[in-house]
């Protein structure tokens, strides 16, 4: 019946519409808790929620990761959709939590020699010219450009190594994954 479909349709995007309006309103929440410690506003986090969607992430989920770095006042807000889309895929691949993650970009952005060296010896993510860059950076007091860098490194690091262990997946587990992948994608479309 063309009535029921056309029910069902305007029920699924007044669900999605509502969605949409809660992790707006998450950031703005987030965003006062801490007065605004990141620099940012709600319209710049839903634009790198968007973008994050493009780095192989549902925007639901990025709008989580993204919540919880403003909520922290992580201030390289340049690089959220990237750090968001990060976390969320080691999360899934790992099992680790969102929040550990964003915990290891906000130690990073107060103390990226100390920070990126912990997590080196833990993940070997980074190169000797890397380290130098990071150290050379922060001791010429360039605190935020060495965070960057130290940020990019492991956002790059652990977003590679979640893609290869989701490619090292059985047969089983990717087709479950392809299944509620597909679900999450639909759900941002709507």
């Amino acid at each position: 019946n063309p009535f029921t479909v056309a029910a069902a349709a305007a029920a699924a995007l007044g669900v999605a519409y509502y969605k949409g309006s809660s992790e707006a309103e998450g950031f703005n929440k987030a965003l006062i808790a801490n007065g605004n410690a990141a620099n940012t506003n709600a319209g710049e986090l839903i634009n790198a929620a968007e973008q994050a969607s493009h780095m192989g992430v549902t925007v639901g989920a990025a709008a989580e990761a993204l919540t919880k770095l403003a909520a922290t006042g992580n201030p390289v807000t340049i690089m959220y959709a990237g750090m968001a889309a990060a976390a969320v895929k080691w999360s899934s691949a790992t099992g680790e939590s969102i929040d550990d993650v964003v915990a290891n970009f906000n130690k990073i952005a107060k103390d990226p020699i100390s920070a990126i060296r912990e997590l080196d010896k833990e993940l070997n993510i980074l190169t000797a010219t890397q380290y130098e860059e990071i150290r050379v950076l922060q001791e010429r007091g360039e605190k935020q450009q060495a965070a960057m860098v130290a940020e990019e490194a492991y956002a790059s690091a652990i977003s590679r190594r979640a893609d290869e262990i989701k490619g090292n997946l059985g047969t089983l587990e990717s087709a479950w994954n392809s299944i509620t992948g597909a679900a999450k994608s639909a759900w941002d479309s709507m």
